[in-house]
């Protein structure tokens, strides 16, 4: 588990978000009797044999790292290598999407090269997703997403920053919703741009526009009564998939489940709700409110206001600001900090003790420790310890 600590720096009256540690969730396994334990095999040990073996088999091992045949093919066609689905992570969810739609001829030029292969196993893969990709629908469909996605990327932007007060996301939430909504509203009139994109796209892959086959009675998929190849995928695909998304989106960033902070930011000095709360804290709203009503420029987030507050004239007042900023938003510092673990922690370290584990975290994610510390006080530190094998002359 990662720690990350959200607080707000005083002297420099913002908002901040740090690693702090990593936690070891399974600690208390390891205090149990060695007997009962599975024993351990040594990360070490098992990289050197595996390592070993490769080199044995004449392999070459920088190459051995995604350079698969098929994955040639595709980087000698595109130039570039395609970026993997991420369904956590909405930037990079977007940025892959958006790549796969501008590379979708040279991706249909390299499946067709692979099917001409000897090796009937992958030969048949690739002719079944190029088959896949060559449908009229999934192109529709690809370019309804990435519309879409750039409505909600810049959102998936601002909820990575660290200094981000809470009422700033709900604001550029609800903004992200309107947008999505006047789309839905409107569903013809934004639908006609999305439409021009996918007939381009198809002709650039020589596949036909047109609708699936229509029934008197269709079960497993829509079957809308409409004769127009733009009308039925405007209403099969493109309206679904917006209400998907709004849905997604009120549900995991809904207003109601702010309320608590709702009430409380009523307190900032531009919201007009202000005065049923000044009778609460009495002398000290009441200045505060007075100082704001002759001002012109309000503050209008929790972070903004804490740096025009003056913290001998209004102490409780400062307190509650730094309350509001504390308040967290998203969790991107803790997946970032994972990033991190997966570059720390490889086979040669993977019996390091906690406390080294999380030096060696603090020192990669927060660079500025690196440059404060005296190089040989540390090499003094390290000689001094024990004897060593080696000399250090300092």
């Amino acid at each position: 588990m990662s720690i990350v600590l959200r607080y707000v720096d005083i002297d420099m009256k913002e908002a901040r978000e740090d690693f702090i540690s990593f936690v070891d969730c399974h600690e208390e396994n390891f205090s149990l009797d060695e007997d009962t334990l599975e024993p351990i095999l040594n990360g070490k040990v098992l990289a050197r044999t595996v390592l070993n073996v490769l080199t044995k088999l004449g392999l070459d091992l920088k190459k051995f790292i995604a350079s698969s045949k098929r994955h040639f093919v595709l980087k000698h066609i595109t130039k570039t290598e395609l970026k993997s689905v991420c369904e956590t992570r909405w930037v990079e969810l977007h940025d892959s999407i958006l790549q796969f739609k501008n590379e979708l001829p040279n991706i249909l030029q390299a499946l067709d090269n692979i099917s001409l292969w000897n090796e009937s196993e992958s030969a048949k893969k690739a002719r079944n997703f190029a088959t896949a990709l060559r449908n009229c629908e999934f192109v529709i469909t690809l370019c309804c997403l990435a519309n879409i996605f750039s409505i909600t990327l810049p959102l998936s932007n601002f909820l990575q920053t660290k200094s981000l007060d809470k009422k700033q996301a709900n604001d550029v939430v609800s903004i992200t919703l309107l947008t999505l909504r006047d789309k839905r509203d409107d569903a013809s009139k934004y639908y006609l741009s999305i439409s021009n994109d996918a007939k381009q796209k198809l002709k650039e892959i020589n596949v036909e526009f047109s609708m699936p086959r229509i029934t008197g009675r269709m079960v497993h998929r829509p079957n809308p009564t409409v004769s127009s190849v733009d009308d039925h995928y405007r209403i099969t695909v493109f309206i679904p998939l917006l209400d998907s998304i709004i849905l997604d989106l009120k549900d995991r960033l809904s207003e109601n489940k702010s309320n608590l902070y709702n009430h409380v930011y009523h307190q900032l000095p531009k919201t007009k709700q202000m005065r049923k709360y000044i009778k609460k804290i009495v002398s000290e709203m009441f200045i505060w409110r007075k100082m704001w009503d002759a001002e012109q420029n309000i503050p209008d987030n929790g972070i903004t206001a804490l740096k025009e507050c003056n913290k001998h004239l209004f102490p409780n007042i400062s307190i509650f600001l730094e309350l509001l900023c504390c308040l967290p938003v998203s969790v991107a510092s803790s997946e970032r900090s994972f990033s991190t673990l997966r570059r720390l922690k490889d086979w040669i370290r993977s019996r390091m003790v906690q406390d080294r584990l999380n030096g060696l975290a603090l020192m990669h994610i927060h660079r500025g420790i690196c440059s404060s510390l005296n190089v040989d006080d540390i090499i003094q530190r390290y000689a001094s310890q024990k004897n060593r094998r080696l000399e250090f002359v300092i």
